[in-house]
């Protein structure tokens, strides 16, 4: 479980480890407490954690709503609203 956790949470040696600790409203390097927070949730997957008591669902702690639910939007309008929405849409990378 040590392992999984620690593959699950940024390293406590990262460069800005004390802003996301205080992101999250967290004063020291917990992973379980980072877990708690973040529900385990990685950008590139689709795993995280649902605790007791809890009823969220992947689409209320994905870090990629875009990635993975344009698709079903796309279901949902016709082809000029997707071609509107495309032309608005501004991209940034960081």
């Amino acid at each position: 479980m040590e392992r999984w956790l620690k593959w699950r949470v940024f390293p406590e040696t990262r460069v800005n480890a004390n802003q996301l600790l205080a992101s999250l409203g967290l004063n020291s390097y917990n992973r379980w407490a980072i877990v708690r927070k973040t529900h385990g949730v990685m950008a590139d997957d689709e795993i995280w954690l649902r605790f007791k008591g809890e009823s969220l669902k992947h689409r209320d702690v994905t870090l990629c709503k875009s990635l993975y639910y344009f698709i079903s939007r796309l279901h949902q309008k016709t082809p000029s609203q997707i071609v509107k929405e495309r032309e608005s849409v501004s991209y940034a990378f960081v």
